[in-house]
């Protein structure tokens, strides 16, 4: 079992600038009593931004992480999973 030592894996990014989305953010506050929100697009569409913007402002508790190819072991992904509890939020 290799364990990826990327600890970025469980920090959302800090994007530099961020283009505001307020249509999106309204969408997923309307569904935020959804167990799950899935947003899809090709690479360099926002996804990321639009996540970090939504946590950034929403009082719900999240979690960040970013799977490689590592985590389809199911040891490394129960691992990093764990990481993720033992993290306070700030």
């Amino acid at each position: 079992m290799k364990l990826s030592q990327n600890r970025p894996k469980i920090l959302p990014p800090q994007p530099p600038e961020v283009v505001e989305r307020p249509r999106l953010i309204e969408f997923i506050q309307q569904n935020q009593d959804k167990k799950l929100i899935l947003i899809l697009g090709r690479a360099a569409q926002g996804k990321s931004t639009l996540a970090t913007s939504y946590v950034s402002i929403s009082d719900i508790p999240s979690a960040w992480v970013n799977l490689d190819q590592y985590d389809s072991d199911a040891g490394n992904l129960y691992s990093l999973l764990a990481k993720l509890r033992l993290k306070p939020t700030s």
